[in-house]
C-alpha cells in the first residue's frame, strides 16, 4: 500500500511554540510523521462519516488545543476526530466534532457564499504545504452549513483561491461532521504524490 506522510506541524501547535532555534533540529522529533494511505475506492462526500468508507483511511491523534482556547497546548474537553487518506486523483479528509453542551445544536452564520465563514463561525480548518521548506501553503476551512473558506499563501498575496473542493457538512447530536474532496491538479500537482512524499499539515 503506498502511502503520503505528513509531519504534523501546525494542527499540533507550531504556530505558537516553534522558534528560530527549533528549526535547527529534526522537527520529527517533536512532531509526529503520520502516514496517510492510498485508497481503492473513494468516500463519498456527504458529510456523514461511515465507518465502512473511512475504515483504511488514517485516524490522527488527538489534537491539541490553541490561542484562543484555555489550556493552550493541552487536550481539549471536547475530542475532535480527523481522517485522511488519498486515491489517485485527489486527497480526503473528514473530522467529527464534539462541543459543549452550551454550544449545541451547531447554528452556522455563514449560510451562503464563498469565503464568509472565517471569524464569523465555527470552523474546522486544515492549513498544509505539499512542498517541505514552505512555511504555510494552502489554508481551507468549512463551516456546519457546507460553506467553503480557502486561501493560499505561497505567492505572497494571501489571496481568495476557490478551486473546485468538494465539501459537505452536517450536525450530529453532539456537535457537528464533515468530509471533503481536494483534487490534487487544484495544489498544482499533475498526480498523486509519490510513494514516502512528506507534507507539512
Amino acid at each position: 500500500m503506498n502511502h503520503l506522510l505528513l509531519l504534523v506541524l501546525v494542527s499540533l501547535g507550531c504556530e505558537s511554540v516553534c522558534s528560530e532555534g527549533a528549526q535547527k533540529y529534526d522537527q520529527t522529533w517533536r512532531f509526529p510523521i503520520v502516514a496517510i494511505p492510498k485508497i481503492e475506492r473513494a468516500p463519498e462526500i456527504d458529510g456523514t462519516i461511515s465507518d465502512q468508507e473511512w475504515a483504511n483511511a488514517t485516524l490522527f491523534p488527538s489534537l491539541l488545543s490553541r490561542d484562543p482556547l484555555a489550556g493552550d497546548g493541552v487536550p481539549p474537553k471536547e475530542r475532535t476526530w480527523v481522517w485522511m487518506c488519498y486515491s489517485d486523483e485527489a486527497l480526503y479528509w473528514a473530522f467529527r466534532q464534539d462541543l459543549p453542551p452550551q454550544e449545541l445544536p451547531v447554528q452556522a452564520t455563514a449560510e451562503s457564499g464563498r469565503d464568509n465563514t472565517e471569524g464569523s463561525d465555527n470552523t474546522v480548518n486544515i492549513q498544509f504545504t505539499t512542498r517541505i521548506g514552505i512555511p504555510e501553503q494552502f489554508n481551507i476551512s468549512g463551516n456546519a452549513a457546507s460553506i467553503l473558506y480557502d486561501r493560499r499563501f505561497d505567492n505572497g498575496e494571501g489571496k481568495y483561491w476557490d478551486p473546485p473542493i468538494v465539501y459537505k457538512a452536517t450536525t450530529t447530536p453532539a456537535g457537528w461532521s464533515g468530509e471533503m474532496k481536494i483534487p490534487f491538479k487544484v495544489l498544482d500537482l499533475e498526480n498523486a504524490p509519490a510513494e514516502g512524499s512528506q507534507w507539512n499539515c
